[in-house]
């Protein structure tokens, strides 16, 4: 690290304690090796990536604010923030983005490319709980009034059809009818 061969989302950290998390990209260019940080039951893992995997990364928006200039800031998962520029300045929120979706930003230039809406059928996986890790197409988000929208149940199926619940809280939308990024295969074969 502190010859500079290390990249975390495209740029080179020569500290060994720069924090890495959920989603993100590191590289070793010297190797031409890639990772992007996933969840799995055994924690966070290095999942390995192609060269193009490694431009792009998956950011959920936690909150919007907007700002005086009439901007609004996308405040994301990882800590970082995004100032985006609304359709209509006179009427801020239309904006399309909405807390608990997706955006997709390219690395390392940190630009919005494309944004997947939290909604029933995207793809998405479980980032806590007991069935971290587990992957699969959203099945149903409860409609329940009186409760917060991060607190909402949400089923989740694999392609076993193994079916998962868990909050809305832990769900990370990753595309709408199948994942825009590369996902761990099964470590085991389960035998009858």
């Amino acid at each position: 690290m502190s010859q500079g061969r290390i990249c975390v989302d495209g740029q080179v950290r020569r500290d060994d304690a720069y924090p890495v998390g959920l989603g993100d990209v590191v590289s070793v260019p010297d190797m031409d090796r890639n990772f992007r940080v996933l969840p799995s039951a055994r924690g966070l893992v290095l999942q390995p990536i192609d060269g193009e995997q490694a431009k792009f990364k998956l950011s959920r928006v936690e909150n919007k604010t907007a700002v005086k200039n009439g901007s609004i800031q996308l405040n994301l998962h990882d800590g970082s923030n995004i100032l985006v520029k609304p359709s209509s300045p006179k009427n801020p929120e239309e904006e399309p983005y909405k807390t608990l979706d997706t955006v997709k930003i390219t690395l390392p230039e940190k630009r919005i490319v494309e944004f997947i809406r939290m909604k029933e059928k995207d793809y998405a996986i479980i980032t806590g709980g007991k069935n971290v890790g587990k992957h699969g197409t959203i099945i149903e988000i409860e409609k329940a009034s009186g409760k917060s929208r991060r607190n909402a149940l949400v089923t989740i199926e694999d392609n076993r059809g193994n079916r998962y619940q868990t909050t809305l809280s832990f769900v990370f939308a990753l595309g709408e009818a199948k994942p825009l990024i590369a996902l761990p295969e099964a470590t085991s074969v389960v035998r009858e």
